[in-house]
């Protein structure tokens, strides 16, 4: 059946170009991207609360366990997916994955957070160890909270299975390239949304009588079990109806199994200029919001020391980053719509690089920007770097969520079913995650060197941050030529199909 938006008002298609015959599917998969996003976002929240205000840790710790624990963990997982989808449909696959990050979380708040001081090395000891070995003494905070380490972990691989590989791949299955142009702003929009229930679910959850992280973790887990009941009901009532047949060119193909194994995946994507060209992409998102974030957790974790503090601003944070997301989803939509998809993808490179260059010489110069502190009535140094750094963050993150996602994942849906899989596996798994390790990497290397903390290395980070830019905006171009030639090959594909 045609997608295309043709009895609707300007208003309407403008707000919610969703038919409504089609609401019945949009509206189960906008309430899985919405739940997805708000356990993410939570994860996020609490992973970072946990570390950064552990004994003896800080934000130089977070830089270590991306390196040395999520990103082989990433790797590993990755592999076990594609092996599990070889001999697994999707939807078994999904019940699996999504169904033992939650048995993992159930044994985090019934057994690992409450005997913490139990089973975690004393402070004295991580700073014995630390002193002993000062070159690489920031993993040894990641060592002594082994099951906060093992909870950031957890958290982070949820972002990149459940959201970034599951949900966009079952939504690139299937959503029509007609569709994608109407739904995916939306989903967008309904990420912005959770993003400012978290932050309102946080500021509820430290006003009660009752531990922050259990309550927090209680309603992940109960979120997790209505997203799996949601995701049965579209499997069941909802892509069974022949109303929702997806493009005949993908027709049959998404019902193959998937034939290429993750070794042999890697040697076609090294072939394959397309997915090259996304994983560059993803790759420069995830190091340059990376060097960006930690050195302003570095901030926010001195001017915010205790769990509750700190969690505090988070949720602050939440909010404005859902203010600012369903503002940038507004505008992403008509840009998209009316510009087409390149202009959508250069957005966040050069958010990322005003913003971060912004902030880099906020902590660098802060006699320049001491005239724009006092004006914002600020009166601590310390205060407004941690503030000045949030809003850029915010703005990074807006942007990605609503310019840098949508069109990423536009870009997986006329590729081959095969590549589809292989290359999301290996561009949203491996090249995020080596994004953010790598720039992790870089920061380990430069603590050792320069035997210093975020403030130290920042003026290395900043160079390093501009040659991202420029390859990032470079690979976007490139890929837009081949983006538009494929959408144009699968048109013909189709039209050819029906006649």
């Amino acid at each position: 059946m045609n997608t295309e938006s043709t009895n609707m008002s300007a208003l309407r298609q403008s707000i919610f170009p969703i038919e409504n015959w089609e609401i019945k599917k949009f509206l189960p998969f906008a309430l899985i991207i919405g739940i997805t996003v708000f356990n993410f976002t939570v994860l996020r929240n609490m992973k970072d609360a946990l570390i950064l205000t552990a004994p003896e840790s800080g934000a130089e710790a977070v830089t270590y366990l991306k390196t040395l624990a999520v990103l082989p963990s990433v790797i590993f997982l990755s592999a076990m997916y594609v092996k599990l989808r070889k001999s697994c449909d999707f939807e078994k696959s999904y019940y699996i994955i999504v169904g033992s990050f939650l048995s993992f979380f159930t044994l985090f708040a019934l057994f690992l957070y409450p005997n913490a001081e139990a089973i975690h090395f004393s402070p004295e000891q991580v700073m014995a160890w630390k002193l002993a070995f000062p070159r690489i003494q920031f993993v040894f905070p990641v060592i002594g909270v082994w099951s906060y380490s093992l909870f950031y972990v957890a958290a982070e691989l949820w972002g990149t299975f459940c959201l970034s590989i599951l949900f966009w791949q079952f939504a690139n299955d299937n959503v029509g390239t007609n569709e994608a142009k109407r739904f995916y702003p939306l989903f967008l929009f309904v990420n912005a949304f959770a993003t400012i229930c978290v932050g309102n679910f946080l500021e509820y959850a430290s006003s009660i009588e009752y531990d922050t992280v259990l309550f927090s973790t209680y309603m992940i887990i109960g979120m997790g079990v209505v997203m799996l009941s949601l995701f049965n009901h579209v499997n069941s009532r909802v892509l069974t109806d022949p109303m929702f047949v997806k493009d005949i060119a993908d027709k049959g193909k998404k019902k193959s199994k998937m034939k290429l194994g993750f070794v042999d995946s890697m040697k076609q994507l090294a072939s394959s200029p397309y997915i090259g060209y996304l994983s560059i992409l993803i790759l420069a998102y995830g190091m340059s919001i990376n060097m960006i974030e930690v050195c302003w957790k570095s901030a926010a974790k001195s001017y915010y020391p205790t769990q509750d503090a700190y969690l505090a601003m988070m949720a602050t944070y939440s909010k404005m980053t859902g203010y600012s997301g369903l503002v940038l989803v507004m505008i992403s939509k008509g840009v998209l719509r009316r510009f087409g998809w390149l202009p959508c993808a250069l957005v966040t490179p050069i958010m990322i690089s005003v913003t971060g260059a912004g902030y880099f010489a906020s902590v660098l110069f802060p006699g320049a920007f001491e005239p724009w502190m006092l004006l914002a009535g600020f009166t601590s140094p310390l205060a407004f770097t941690v503030m000045f750094g949030m809003l850029g963050v915010v703005l990074s993150k807006s942007s990605k969520y609503s310019f840098f996602d949508p069109t990423k994942e536009m870009a997986f849906i006329p590729l081959d079913y095969d590549l589809r899989i292989s290359g999301k596996a290996a561009a949203d798994g491996v090249a995020g995650r080596l994004g953010k390790s790598g720039a992790s990497w870089i920061q380990m290397i430069l603590y050792a060197v320069v035997a210093g903390g975020q403030t130290e290395i920042m003026p290395y980070l900043t160079v390093i941050l501009f040659f991202l830019s420029i390859g990032w905006l470079v690979s976007a171009t490139r890929l837009n030529v081949l983006y538009s030639n494929m959408v144009e090959k699968r048109r013909l594909e189709a039209e050819s199909a029906v006649s």
